[in-house]
């Protein structure tokens, strides 16, 4: 009996000091999480990540007429017709009012076609990017605060773009 307390204790222990721990966290401001966010996303596209691209986009995602579904599904497509893709994005302007926030970036989309071939501008456009903050949770516990995507307004990429 007097090992279950002990064991007890110190999984209390562990627990408050993980608590104290996440509390202690400095709090990062919205215009930097939102640049990780958006570093992120350039990592992921270049690692080919379907899933560490949509780790950023909300669940109301829209964009060019496809909801997120859709979109995940063509980037996937996109990225099995290519060897290597980078998203490289310019200039970004951010705007954040309360839980929205309005980014104006140039972005372009660059591919090899094959593992010898050279990248090749595939996309080349300013684009409106429409992030919502949202809550997620740190370690499946903890409440905080994650913006994610939910809407990019700008030319979408077309067949000539892509060949």
């Amino acid at each position: 009996m007097l090992i279950k307390r002990e064991v007890a204790a110190l999984l209390l222990a562990a627990i408050g000091f993980a608590v104290y721990l996440a509390a202690r966290r400095p709090a990062i401001s919205d215009q930097d999480q939102i640049l990780a966010a958006t570093e992120d996303l350039q990592a992921s596209m270049r690692r080919g990540s379907v899933d560490g691209v949509f780790s950023h986009v909300s669940t109301e995602f829209h964009y060019a007429g496809m909801d997120r579904r859709r979109a995940r599904l063509s980037l996937l497509q996109f990225f099995e017709s290519f060897s290597s893709v980078s998203l490289i994005i310019r200039n970004p302007q951010t705007r954040i009012e309360g839980d929205t926030a309005e980014m104006n970036v140039d972005a372009d989309i660059e591919a090899a076609p094959g593992q010898t071939a050279s990248p090749q501008t595939i996309y080349h456009h300013p684009i409106d990017i429409t992030w919502t903050r949202e809550i997620g949770r740190r370690m499946l516990v903890f409440p905080t605060s994650t913006w994610r995507i939910t809407q990019i307004t700008g030319p979408s990429p077309s067949a000539d773009e892509a060949s």
